[in-house]
């Protein structure tokens, strides 16, 4: 009897352990993927180079721990666009030196409080669209972090400033007021209401701010941050104005209104921005005109007006640029029907962008005697045609994207630009035929002088691209042996 008591508790203690052994391996498993690493280097998976550790975009649904010899070799882990739910305990403490992470687009709904342990030279986080209800405790234990993004998150402003809780000193916003510059939050249909929490960043310099729907902008408010802020940056709002204690930021340097839903007054808006701004963008907001009223900031250096359903841009709006020192101008996406016929008189300008439009011509006029311009981008339209005289008097231009037009060959009014370096041709129908040799003359002419021109693009009446067509078949060409027959 004593026996089969005997047999009978071993067959129960071998079942149980049949059922454990599975449990363990499988526990043993799901453990592995949170430690996915190796002793030399950083997983396979993942690509690491300069002090950059880049596991974006790889499928990864569980944080790890790096086993690696010159841990402190790496200030940059990028998490970005996996799988992530969330963030366990001590989850980046093998790289003791990091600096950045970047954790946006997962699907983050948790990080546990001692997240970021061991970690505290952190001064970058981003957490943008992800799914966190409220501003992270973790956080309170970066006493260096400086730059946080948790745009996109369903965060409302009741539960942007959350309780620390290790210790407990506060609000996690009244944590970091000390050393928090850059601060991004927002979410449509969510930001109802300015935060009051902002108040605790005292030394803010960046506020980006996404979706934004406030029924007065009295209500906003920047008095905490009037005398740091440099650039504020309204995305995706409601707003039909700006408040006009805007005009308290004395320091403010760079004003960012995109992607607004009212077509609310430029002239309005301007009227109360410092002079001391120097950047202003209003992308895709809605406008078909602009006002020759408006006075911009005599500093003014860079404007855009991308997106915006424009078709024509007045003489007189142009007129309102020349008392500036804009060098920058984006009209990208503007559907304009040709190059504004006054934006010669702008003599500071460097940089003009007039992709994306419907641009056909460059006529004679155009675009003449702008003695600073660098850079002009036409990408992106049906651009045909481009006078033999455009371009007169622009002599330090040095790069021209004519990419994805409707130009067949390649303009003598381009062997104006004196200082032309490169060329973009890429996806344009450029018929490479002899008649092109007077572009080898004028490539050769440069030469003498030491100035070389890249073209980049490739023909579409031979199998060659249209650099090596220049420089290879064209000096075979009947005419251009006969041209340079004197000079041999």
């Amino acid at each position: 009897m004593a026996c089969r008591i005997k047999h009978i508790a071993i067959r129960m203690w071998m079942t149980r352990l049949t059922l454990y052994v599975p449990c363990c391996i499988i526990y043993c498993l799901q453990l592995s993927t949170l430690l996915v690493a190796d002793d030399a280097s950083p997983p396979s998976h993942c690509l690491h180079r300069n002090r950059t550790i880049d596991c974006r975009n790889k499928n990864i649904n569980a944080t790890f721990s790096f086993r690696i010899s010159n841990v402190d070799y790496y200030n940059v882990l990028d998490l970005g666009e996996n799988n992530l739910n969330s963030i366990p305990r001590a989850a980046f403490a093998s790289l003791s030196n990091l600096t950045t992470l970047l954790l946006d687009s997962n699907r983050i709904s948790s990080i546990d409080i001692s997240a970021f342990d061991g970690v505290t030279s952190l001064v970058d986080i981003n957490l943008a669209n992800n799914r966190l209800v409220k501003t992270p405790a973790a956080l309170c234990s970066l006493k260096k972090l400086q730059d946080l993004n948790i745009t996109g998150n369903p965060i409302t402003p009741a539960r942007l400033d959350s309780i620390c809780e290790k210790p407990f000193i506060g609000t996690v916003l009244m944590t970091l007021g000390k050393c928090l510059t850059s601060f991004s939050f927002g979410k449509e249909g969510l930001i109802n209401q300015w935060p009051n929490a902002l108040r605790h960043l005292n030394d803010l310099r960046k506020l980006h701010v996404t979706g934004l729907d406030v029924p007065v902008t009295s209500l906003i408010r920047f008095h905490d941050y009037r005398l740091t802020l440099k650039s504020l940056t309204f995305e995706n709002s409601n707003l039909t104005e700006l408040p006009s204690n805007i005009a308290e930021l004395t320091e403010l340097e760079e004003l960012h209104i995109d992607h607004n839903k009212y077509n609310f007054s430029l002239e309005h808006t301007i009227e109360f921005i410092v002079d001391t701004v120097k950047v202003l963008s209003f992308k895709y907001d809605g406008k078909t005109s602009f006002s020759s009223k408006i006075r911009f900031p005599s500093h003014l250096q860079n404007l855009s007006l991308e997106g915006n359903n424009i078709k024509v841009l007045t003489d007189e709006f142009i007129q309102t640029l020349i008392p500036t020192n804009i060098s920058v101008l984006s009209l990208k996406n503007c559907d304009l029907r040709r190059v504004p016929a006054s934006l010669s008189d702008v003599k500071t300008i460097k940089y003009v962008d007039l992709s994306n439009n419907k641009i056909v011509t460059i006529e004679a006029h155009d675009l003449t005697y702008l003695p600073n311009l660098l850079n002009l981008t036409l990408a992106f339209n049906p651009l045909k045609h481009i006078s033999f005289n455009a371009f007169i008097g622009i002599n330090s231009l040095r790069f021209v994207d004519l990419s994805n037009t409707d130009v067949t060959f390649i303009s003598k009014g381009l062997a104006n630009l004196r200082s032309l370096e490169y060329l973009d041709l890429t996806n344009t129908g450029m018929e490479c035929t002899c008649d092109m040799v007077w572009v080898r003359l004028w490539f050769d002419e440069n030469e003498m002088i030491g100035q070389h021109v890249t073209v980049k693009g490739a023909c579409t009446t031979i199998d060659r691209y249209i650099d090596d067509y220049i420089n290879r078949r064209l000096p075979t060409c009947p005419e251009y042996i006969f041209k340079t027959s004197g000079i041999r």
